[in-house]
């Protein structure tokens, strides 16, 4: 299950500083660019995560599972923001490379976001 979650957070990783790159270089800023990259990254994980990782596909309403799934992630997310957020200020050069503190944010709150999942995805 761990092995899942890494892949499928490796995948989200992907979508969100791929779109994030593009946001950037076509003129958004690192903000903007975010505001659109997390939420796209977020539906792609949870669909992974309930279709491959959780193996809950066929159980549940997968509206009501995706809510309590957003909600269960508020603690991950804000973190995960406050990382992103406090690196760009503290570093501005990596304005320009934005992916740099995605990823560090990333990596300080996925084992938090792990539990929350573990908790929406149980049968």
């Amino acid at each position: 299950m761990l092995s899942g979650f890494l892949l499928v957070g490796s995948v989200g990783f992907l979508v969100d500083a791929g779109l994030l790159t593009m946001m950037v270089a076509a003129g958004s800023g690192p903000y903007l660019g975010r505001a659109v990259s997390f939420p796209v990254a977020v539906v792609t994980t949870f669909l992974l995560n309930r279709h491959l990782t959780f193996q809950a596909s066929g159980t549940g309403n997968p509206g009501l599972q995706f809510v309590r799934y957003l909600g269960a992630q508020l603690g991950g997310t804000l973190l995960n923001l406050a990382v992103y957020v406090a690196l760009l200020a503290a570093v501005p050069a990596w304005s320009s490379q934005p992916w740099i503190p995605l990823a560090i944010g990333s990596i300080v709150a996925m084992a938090l976001t792990y539990l929350s999942s573990r908790v929406i995805f149980r049968a």
